[in-house]
């Protein structure tokens, strides 16, 4: 009896030490197998919340980034909105200053083209003559043409009532009549103030030349300087009157060599 239970103990030992010993990895997988899904439990649905459609919010990136670019160009086309304004309220104030200002300017626009006429005109009578072989140097140097005459001032100063002697002296006449057109020649290179032959007569109240022609170009003078005795000048731009014991150069005038044959 003895015998056997020996044996048997034996022989369970020799069948354990046969076994092939179990390494701790193996130990380790069946714990964590028994642990993390265990043969025992069931298996349960996934909640209804996890089926449901997912949110497309958490796909949207964010567009900080995208939207900074567009606000800055929101900013420069403010930016460039209000210059345009300013610019506007600019060039229409000044559109109202030229409406303003237009009675004043087309006077001077007139004014202009009749000088340029004058020059054409007086371009076309010196073709004119060269055409028909009568054409000589038609003035003398520092002389200006106009049509048929010469025109310059004196070098010497004197009252009105002396320029035509002074005129004179040159083999010229002071200047004895003329329209509105030769007396913006006239004022196209006089620099200074030149006397012409145009006075204001007390009786009449009209400015006449000396040759008794009326003279429409200027207004009447002021009462304080109507007791004067007037007369009147020219000069580049303007066209005024002086008391007539002012001493000035005189305008004179002759025709060309060209005319007197």
């Amino acid at each position: 009896m003895e015998e056997s239970s020996i044996m048997n103990t034996f022989s369970i030992h020799d069948q354990k030490e046969s076994e092939p010993p179990t390494t701790a990895q193996e130990t380790t997988e069946q714990e964590v197998t028994t642990l993390v899904c265990p043969s025992s439990l069931p298996l349960t649905a996934a909640p209804d919340e996890e089926w449901a459609p997912i949110p497309n919010d958490i796909f949207f990136k964010d567009d900080t980034t995208t939207s900074a670019p567009w606000g800055l160009v929101a900013v420069i086309l403010g930016i460039l909105s209000l210059l345009l304004m300013i610019t506007s309220i600019f060039f229409g104030y000044q559109y109202l200053q030229n409406i303003k200002q237009s009675p004043s300017q087309v006077d001077g626009f007139t004014k202009e083209l009749e000088s340029f006429h004058n020059k054409v005109e007086n371009f076309t009578g010196q073709l004119k003559k060269m055409q028909e072989g009568n054409y000589s140097e038609p003035c003398l140097k520092h002389w200006k043409e106009y049509k048929d005459k010469c025109y310059n001032e004196t070098l010497k100063i004197g009252y009105w009532s002396n320029c035509s002697d002074l005129c004179n002296s040159m083999n010229f006449t002071f200047l004895q009549s003329g329209n509105h057109m030769l007396m913006e020649f006239l004022m196209t290179f006089t620099l200074n103030d030149i006397w012409i032959s145009v006075s204001y007569e007390q009786d009449s109240k009209e400015w006449k030349w000396r040759s008794g022609s009326y003279y429409p170009f200027l207004k009447s003078p002021k009462p304080e300087q109507d007791l004067k005795e007037l007369c009147v000048y020219i000069k580049l731009n303007p066209m005024g009157s002086y008391p007539c014991d002012e001493t000035l150069s005189c305008m004179c005038e002759k025709k060309t060599f060209g005319a007197e044959n």
